[in-house]
């Protein structure tokens, strides 16, 4: 039986790629507790160790990033008490995450303005992938930004029955995201049609360098932070912002994540190797801009060449320049990254998307969506990827794309599912099927 046909044993596993999914990725803190009980994920003298690399899309990303820089699941449990609904920052029309030396927000060019307004149809288009939002709300949405009247566009939402319905039937992590847009519904909406995004996530990119910065610069006398308190997301010029080069030569990680270019239509891997001198960051806050949710990420020609290496400067522009956007949408499972004989895949959940097709605007839409994201060039399945033995797909019962805080009882009914699924994994390849 060849490496093709068979589970892998934890002695075979050199490899780690963890699938997108938004809020769905909270399942993987069962699967990295499994692995720590199989030693194939473990801190040796502040290090990772056991493993040559792991890849990673959209929240995958996020979980290699932990991973990569000595994090362990108890204190990825920790980080996971973080009101993860405050990172849903903003709104503020007209500025554009750009990273850079100020690593901060800068207002929208006027030339990027018009060609987000003359790209009308392409937004409304992105808008109807939004899940359970029905299509007069787009085009009031459209036709309020036009004529500049939110507050029609408001009332007439808070008066439908779709508001009524949605108040009494969506969870409360939707509602209270409803809420926080409809306050400001105007702001968010101007957002959306001239920055491409509804929240800034400029709180969850400085989160992500302040996690990283913990293990970059440990501080023996100082205790576990306690995230399920306050605190404040603010960029501290007393942190640094650690480069994809410096994570890997210290932690001995190889980290790829997955971005897509919105200028070139091209998925791109984010490396030491490509982007040395991109902070990590922002590396993972390019993964994770989930299409009009968070604004992308506007990468121009200088920051292009200052991320590359020297030889690369020359076609840095033609690759780096332009809007990021989340990888998964091309390549949610990067795992070709890496040899596949000795690589492991953590799905989250099937993939069974159903676009039932019953009439000619069904059919345009899903047309539409599979044009803009295209079907996944990099979809793993069984009959797409040689090494299907090497997939294991989690239970994410009680998650979903933006449920992003789950109770305590939630968490740990999921770790423990997925600490089995990951277990009796082993223990398949163990007896040799």
């Amino acid at each position: 039986m060849t490496s093709l046909d068979k589970p892998l044993s934890p002695e075979e596993v050199e490899y780690l790629s963890f699938e997108g999914g938004g809020g769905k990725g909270n399942a993987f803190l069962g699967a990295i507790r499994a692995l720590e009980d199989h030693m194939i994920l473990r801190v040796e003298n502040g290090l990772p160790a056991g493993i040559k690399g792991i890849s990673g899309a959209s929240a995958g990303a996020i979980t290699a990033m932990l991973l990569g820089t000595g994090h362990s699941s108890l204190d990825i449990a920790n980080i996971l008490k973080a009101d993860f609904e405050d990172f849903f920052d903003g709104p503020d029309p007209s500025m554009v995450f750009k990273p850079g030396t100020r690593m901060n927000f800068v207002p929208n060019k006027p030339a990027l303005s018009r060609f987000l307004i003359e790209k009308e149809h392409l937004v409304n288009t992105l808008l109807h992938m939004i899940p359970v939002v029905p299509d007069w709300i787009l085009r009031w949405l459209l036709k309020s930004f036009i004529m500049d009247d939110g507050q029609s566009l408001r009332d007439k939402i808070e008066s439908s029955e779709w508001h009524a319905n949605f108040l009494r039937t969506e969870p409360v992590y939707k509602v209270r995201l409803l809420n926080q847009i409809m306050a400001n519904l105007g702001d968010f909406r101007d957002s959306v049609f001239m920055d491409f995004g509804i929240f800034n996530g400029m709180k969850i990119h400085y989160f992500f360098n302040h996690v990283v910065d913990m293990k970059m610069r440990p501080d023996p006398k100082k205790k576990l932070i306690d995230w399920s308190s306050s605190f404040q997301y603010t960029h501290d010029a007393r942190v640094k912002w650690w480069t994809m080069k410096e994570v890997v030569d210290k932690f001995g990680i190889d980290l790829k994540f997955t971005a897509v270019n919105f200028r070139t239509g091209n998925v791109q891997i984010l490396s030491r190797d490509t982007t040395p001198n991109l902070p990590i960051a922002t590396a993972v806050r390019m993964s994770m801009s989930l299409p009009l949710i968070f604004k992308p990420v506007l990468i121009d020609r200088v920051f292009a060449d200052q991320i590359v290496p020297p030889q690369d400067r020359a076609d840095a522009g033609k690759i780096w320049e332009g809007l990021w956007v989340d990888g998964g949408y091309f390549d949610n499972a990067p795992i070709r990254v890496f040899p596949g004989e000795s690589a492991l895949l953590f799905r989250l959940g099937p993939r069974a998307e159903d676009n039932t097709l019953t009439n000619f605007g069904h059919y345009m839409s899903t047309y539409l969506k599979l044009g803009l994201f295209g079907s996944g060039a990099g979809q793993v399945t069984k009959t797409s990827y040689q090494y299907n033995k090497h997939i294991i797909q989690l239970d994410v019962t009680g998650t979903d794309l933006l449920k992003f805080n789950m109770t305590p009882a939630e968490q740990a009914e999921l770790m423990r599912k997925n600490q089995k699924i990951v277990t009796d994994y082993f223990k398949e390849a163990k007896a040799g099927k």
